[in-house]
Parts: structure tokens; sequence; C-alpha cells
């Protein structure tokens, strides 16, 4: 008995326990990435952790301090390897999203608390019974140690904290309730001699009491867990409650959101256009307080009116430069992010002088992680944060052209300011022509314009350090002569 709960290890145990638990891990991991609950099972029944569990609780029982500190530094160091064996594998060959196998396990409940009771009873039970020994696999199963610090390895490596931390507290739920129940069961069952149970009581108490602390603790943490579990769910019912208000009354439906932090992503779509977003904005402060929110409205068919341009102004010159740095960031970004064929059908300031973009393609548009960098990057060039994404889906781009590429972008970018800074100067632009590395332009006109500041919002919309060469040709009202002659 004792060398089966590895309080007395023979030569070489060590290495064979370390070889085993690695291989559960192994199996454990790729079961739950492959979200195959045979596989996780196998790797329940393949992991010898609860081997040095069922030591600490028979040490506990018998009052061995040298076993206790063994089996406990035991169980740590093979906690602490299944978790880093997880991670790295998680960093080769993570497969996101997770599956139910992985997501399951990180919301435990007090029943699971239960279940660990329950089976740490039957466990220890057929340790010290030869003849019930058959029901150690199912205690194996039922009280699974490795899966959870599988997926504990791979939240971790996701930088999901919170969703480790969950399957962390049922890895400890099961642990805890394990040595309660085992040590409980070992002085039942007689296997501490009763002339050692006389002599050592207040060291069984004192471990059962320490024991009964650790349960205590889990089944704190376990209510608060699932009080916090009611209160998302029902901040998560309001938060669709308000979605629903706010597109009330228009043709359009909630297809999704994602709440990451203070970033609220909604997805609707319809034939209407989506209500102004500081109304819902101010509908949901009550519920999550100040978010930074992004609605894509999506159309379920093209609009039948064209787009009136705005009447020319004297700040007309400010929103092409404005509109250009935008253009230039959002080909960049759908360079970057777009999975098939789409299309940029246009980039403009609505009434709120946020960013509006027209688009449609191919399947479904950018996802909310996506939007959020282009979110960044618009920040990080001076542009106004707020901006609206219109796709319209299609089977394919509608004039089969392919899109223009970003540098031919920013050369109708540059193209457009010069074209409107020159406007009614006596300068006009001739041509212009950039291959990436190199920005030439042709001017011609009365005057020559100022080439500093040409110069600097031409290296802006070129988004690098190229070489800007300007020309400027002038042009001269020649005079005529006239001759007379004898009629």
């Amino acid at each position: 008995m004792m060398v089966d709960l590895a309080i007395v290890t023979p030569d070489a145990w060590t290495y064979r326990f370390a070889v085993m638990l690695t291989l559960a891990v192994i199996v454990a991991t790729m079961g739950l990435l492959a979200n195959s609950a045979a596989v996780v099972i196998g790797a329940m029944l393949l992991a010898p952790l609860m081997t040095p569990v069922l030591g600490t609780a028979a040490a506990l029982a018998m009052g061995l301090p040298r076993k206790i500190a063994r089996s406990t530094t035991r169980v740590v160091i093979a906690t602490i390897w299944s978790i880093s064996v997880a991670y790295v594998l998680g960093a080769l060959l993570t497969t996101a999203p997770y599956g139910s196998e992985i997501i399951g396990r990180t919301r435990p409940d007090i029943k699971d608390l239960v279940v660990a009771l329950a089976a740490g009873f039957a466990g220890s039970y057929a340790t010290v019974r030869r003849d019930a020994s058959a029901a150690l696999p199912g205690v194996a199963v039922a009280v699974a140690l490795v899966p959870p610090l599988g997926v504990v390895g791979l939240y971790l490596q996701a930088g999901e904290m919170k969703f480790a931390w969950g399957a962390f507290l049922l890895y400890l739920t099961n642990l805890a309730a394990i040595i309660l129940a085992s040590v409980i069961t070992f002085v039942v069952t007689g296997f501490v001699p009763p002339r050692r149970l006389a002599t050592i009581t207040p060291r069984i108490l004192a471990g059962t009491a320490i024991s009964v602390a650790a349960v205590i603790a889990v089944s704190v943490l376990l209510q608060q867990a699932a009080t916090n579990a009611a209160k998302a769910a029902e901040d998560e019912q309001a938060l669709v409650d308000t979605i629903d208000q706010w597109i009330e009354g228009l043709a359009l439906e909630r297809t999704g959101y994602s709440l990451d932090g203070d970033y609220l992503s909604v997805d609707i779509a319809g034939t209407d256009a989506p209500p102004d977003d500081s109304e819902l904005q101010a509908l949901l402060r009550p519920i999550l307080g100040d978010v930074r929110l992004d609605v894509q409205w999506t159309r379920t068919q093209r609009a039948t009116t064209t787009t009136v341009a705005p009447t020319t102004t004297t700040q007309l010159s400010n929103d092409e430069v404005l509109i250009a740095n935008a253009s230039v960031v959002v080909a960049d970004w759908f360079a970057e992010v777009a999975t098939a064929d789409y299309e940029i059908q246009g980039v403009f300031l609505d009434g709120d002088r946020h960013i509006r973009i027209a688009a449609s393609g191919v399947g479904d548009p950018p996802d909310s992680a996506a939007r959020e960098l282009l979110r960044t990057r618009l920040i990080d060039v001076g542009l106004t944060e707020g901006y609206r994404l219109n796709w319209t889906p299609s089977l394919a781009v509608s004039d089969g052209t392919i899109p223009p590429t970003p540098v031919e972008v920013r050369q109708q970018a540059m193209s457009d300011y010069l074209t409107g800074t020159l406007l009614n100067t006596g300068t006009a632009l001739e041509s212009l022509t950039f291959d990436g590395t190199t920005i030439r332009a042709d001017l011609i006109g009365e005057t020559a314009p100022d080439a500093t500041e040409l110069t600097t919002q031409l290296l802006l919309l070129a988004g690098a350090d190229v070489d800007v060469q300007l020309y400027f040709v002038e042009r001269r009202l020649l005079p005529t002569t006239t001759s007379t002659s004898e009629p």
C-alpha cells in the first residue's frame, strides 16, 4: 500500500512518473485542441497524478510530516510541469477558436466539488480495498486532474487569464476534495494502525482541519464564480435587449456582437441605415459604462440613390486631405486583412465628421479584431476616432477588375490633393507618377507654388520617406506683333 501511494518509492520511480505524466499531458492537450472527448478520456486513464495526490492524503492521515512535504512537493512540481507542457504545445499547435472540451473546463461550480468529493471517497476506498480496485479507472475519469491543467496552459499561452483561472479553479476543486475525502477514508477504513491513530490524533486532526479549510476556501471561490457568471448573464441579456431597442422599428436585425473589456463591436444588417452611434452609447452607459463602440452595418441590398458631392466650401481642401489620408490607411488595411475579393466604393465624411467607408466583397466583412486594428491606425495618423464600415456582400467584385494596389491608392490621393490645393491659384497639375520610392509631379502655371508645403503633404500621403521631385513650367502670355501694309 505504501508503495502504491508512492509514500515508499522504488528506484527510478520519479523518471517513470515524469515520462507517463508528460505523455498524458500531450495526449490530453491534443484531445482538447481536437475537441475529442474520447482522446481526453484516454489521457485521464494514462495520467499518474492521482498517485502523489492520494499519497499526500495518506501521509496526512498517518501524521508523517516528511512524507507530507515530499508528496506535496511532487504534486506542485507535476502541476507546474503539466501546465508548461500544455503551454508549449499551445504555442506550436493552437488552432483557435477553442471547442467545448476546452471551454467546458473554464466554468466550475459546486456540482464539480460534490463530484470530486464522491470520487475522492471512491478512489481512496478502492486503494485500501483490493476487491474494489476495479473502480480506479472510473475514478480517474470522474476527477480528471490533467485535462484542466492542459486548459490552463493553453489559455495562458493565448493570454486569456480569466479562462486560465477558471480551469485552474476546477483543478484546485478536484485536488482539495480528493485529499479531504481520502484523509477521512484512510482513517475510517483502518488504513492507519490503531496504536498510531491513538498517539498522533492531534496531527491527524490538524491535517483534516487543513483539508477542510482548503475545501471551504474552494467552495467560496466557486460560489463567487457562480455569482459572477449569473451577473454576467444578466448584463449580457440587458446588452442584447438594449441593442434591439436601438434598432426597433427599422428594417434592421442584430447579427452579432463582441464585448472585449471597454471595446464593444456590434454587427447589424438590413436595408435601413442605422441610427447614430451616440444614441446606442447613451443607452448602454447604465449597463456597461463608457465603452468604445464600433457598429458595423451590412446592407442587404444596394441603395438606389447616388451620393451627391458636398458643396465646395473654404474647408474643401482640408477635407480632401483628410479623406485622402483615410483612403490610404483603409486601402492598406484591406490589403492586409481581406481574405477574398473586395471593392472599396468610397471613403468620405458623414455629417458628424466621422469617416464612413463603403465597401463590398465576397463573404463576411472583416471581423471585430480587424476593425479594431483599423480604428487604431486611423487614430495613429491623427484622424477622427469614429468610423463606420458599410459592407455589401456580393458573389464577386462588381466590375471584375483587380482592386487598386496600395501604391496606386496613394498616387491617386496625391493627385487629388494637388488638384484641390492648386485650384484657383493659376497653377495646375499636368501629371503625377509614384512607383513606391519616387514622386514626380509636373506643374504648370504663372507663379511657382510653395514647394516646401507641397512636399510635406506628399510625404505624408506617401507614408514613408521617399524622393519628391516637383517640376514647374512657367506659363507666359506671348506678345504678338502686327504689321501694316498698304491697301
